[in-house]
């Protein structure tokens, strides 16, 4: 979620840059640990637009269902 410090939301949006890269490799546990700190860091706005295109794209049911719900930002 966006931080009142400056520095705070300087860092939660690298973070985020970081993890929308990592959301793009074909390794499949790294989208698992990408979607996860989604979920956790980025705002709704931000997992729909980094989410969304990742749904798009052929998946096991499995990450389709775990996607939707960091999507959604009600994951474990």
């Amino acid at each position: 979620m966006p931080r009142s410090d400056p520095d705070q939301e300087q860092v939660r949006l690298a973070m985020v840059e970081t993890l929308e890269r990592i959301l793009r490799l074909d390794v499949r546990h790294c989208q698992q640990a990408a979607l996860h700190g989604l979920n956790h860091i980025a705002t709704p706005q931000e997992r729909a637009l980094l989410i969304d295109p990742f749904l798009r794209m052929p998946r096991d049911e499995k990450l389709i269902a775990y996607a939707r719900e960091c999507r959604d930002g009600r994951a474990q």
